[in-house]
């Protein structure tokens, strides 16, 4: 064996093993996602938020909590977090990263600002034009319509967590109405009818009702969830789904239309008829709001390192049922776990609509996608 091949053989001993791939993904959930809202507590006179945050490489000392664009009175940050080191191994702040939020208030007033709390997590810059993609926001429980139980909640967010339901949908609704004032400068109230497909029981189609001006229509293939918003959402229009296209919306009927977590669980073909039938209810010029799984939400759900190469090479993967819609609809086989690449995403859905934007971890963990009716 020569010098360079006994050096060779020691260097690679010596080197741990490292995977190119999880790094990548860990990283991009801390850029963008940044941090994770886990639970929002309220009594007669203090709000309690916590959660985990990562510094990313900075000094935690720089970074600010905010409630409505204001420090947060006392915070705990950062907390040992080991088991959040387990999901983000290559990311060694990781380890110390949850965090606990206080503020003492006289009158929810203070708190909730139209209708919503605001909780930002910012850089020693501050909060500029960008910072609703990373802000978690919380609507007023005095205003909130009734909650359904929790067997409905688990069927749109997989656990009986209602803290999330309110939270993840208020943020959902929020995020998505900024960055149409940002990309089009235009609000919900702009549009003249706004589908939210795949509604659920609701999760962001509460923070659409009562928006003056367009007509909101929720639409889902569980028919048990349309029933419960029909009943308890007042101001919208609910209507069950077939499996399949055709749906009885009209040609040109929406100029907005919202998917939250709908293409992450259709199979190749469903997904292609789908967007044909968007295509065909949507007007020229209307905008679609859709999300799929992305790298930040994978980093979350610990994804095995196999998925990417999958998804890479494939365009889009389908790993597996899942079992949420078990019982309420008619087919065993129909409600997957489905992943997309980006290159996917561009060519096989570029050609119903433009593709214009994609952001990572926007709707709430997923990424959106944002398409263009030409």
């Amino acid at each position: 064996m020569t010098i360079d091949e006994m050096s060779s053989t020691n260097l690679e001993a010596r080197r741990p093993e490292f995977d190119i791939v999880q790094a990548d993904i860990q990283l991009t959930c801390a850029k963008y996602l940044r941090w994770l809202l886990g639970k929002v507590e309220i009594t007669d006179s203090q709000l309690i938020i916590s959660g985990w945050a990562l510094s990313y490489g900075r000094d935690p000392k720089e970074f600010r909590f905010l409630l409505n664009g204001r420090p947060f009175a006392f915070v705990e940050w950062p907390l040992p977090s080991p088991h959040l080191l387990e999901h983000f191994c290559y990311i060694p702040e990781a380890a110390n990263a949850r965090f606990v939020c206080s503020q003492v208030f006289g009158s929810l007033d203070e708190v909730f600002v139209d209708g919503f709390a605001c909780f930002s997590f910012t850089t020693p810059q501050g909060e500029h034009q960008r910072s609703y993609r990373h802000s978690w926001y919380y609507p007023d429980p005095r205003c909130s319509s009734p909650l359904p139980e929790d067997e409905r909640i688990a069927r749109i967010i997989g656990q009986p967590d209602r803290n999330s339901y309110l939270f993840g949908g208020a943020t959902t609704a929020l995020r998505y109405e900024a960055y149409l004032k940002e990309r089009f400068g235009r609000s919900y109230r702009d549009f003249r009818r706004i589908l939210d497909w795949g509604c659920g029981c609701g999760r962001v189609t509460r923070h659409l009702v009562g928006t003056p001006g367009p007509a909101i229509v929720g639409a889902d293939i569980d028919a048990d969830n349309i029933a419960w918003c029909h009943d308890n959402l007042k101001g919208g229009t609910f209507q069950v789904l077939p499996l399949r296209p055709p749906t009885l919306f009209a040609e040109e009927q929406f100029d907005l239309v919202i998917g939250t977590s709908v293409f992450t669980h259709l199979a190749k073909d469903v997904q292609l008829a789908w967007l044909s039938e968007l295509r065909r209810i949507t007007t020229r010029g209307a905008v679609l709001l859709i999300s799929i799984h992305g790298p930040s939400q994978m980093a979350l759900y610990r994804a095995p390192t196999e998925y990417f190469s999958i998804i890479e090479r494939q365009g889009l993967y389908e790993a597996g049922n899942n079992p949420q819609l078990d019982g309420m609809i008619g087919e065993a086989d129909y409600y997957k776990n489905v992943y997309h690449s980006r290159d996917y995403i561009y060519s096989e859905w570029g050609h119903f609509f433009d593709v214009i934007d994609i952001v990572d971890a926007m709707a709430s963990n997923q990424d959106l996608i944002v398409l263009y009716r030409r």
